[in-house]
């Protein structure tokens, strides 16, 4: 039995980038494949506020555009991703693999 081995080596574009994400969304594709985009969700902030002083430059009102903002969020998606179902087992395993060390470091 002859015993192969692959030496991978790690390279990053000059402008590769880390982003937080909260949160995924995704699905199958057309052609059988998975996709998931990943986003980091928070509120949504106002277009413009304008603030309003008394005589003595004490802030007395604010007023915000638009006024009602309550409910509402946004989810921005820095990234998406599609992969073939055996890829996506692959990273499920090693990434059960890492919740798992975590929570046993942590205590849980």
């Amino acid at each position: 039995m002859n015993e192969r081995q692959v030496k991978f080596i790690f390279k990053k574009p000059e402008d590769h980038q880390v982003k937080y994400v909260n949160g995924a969304q995704g699905g199958v594709t057309l052609q059988g494949e998975i996709v998931i985009n990943f986003f980091t969700e928070h509120p949504i902030l106002p277009e413009s506020q304008t603030l309003y002083f008394s005589e003595n430059n004490d802030p007395k009102q604010t007023n915000i555009t638009p006024p009602d903002l309550d409910g509402l969020a946004a989810r921005d998606v820095h990234s998406s991703i599609i992969m073939s179902l055996h890829t996506a087992k692959s990273i499920n395993n090693w990434l059960a693999s890492i919740i798992n060390k975590l929570e046993s470091i942590q205590g849980n």
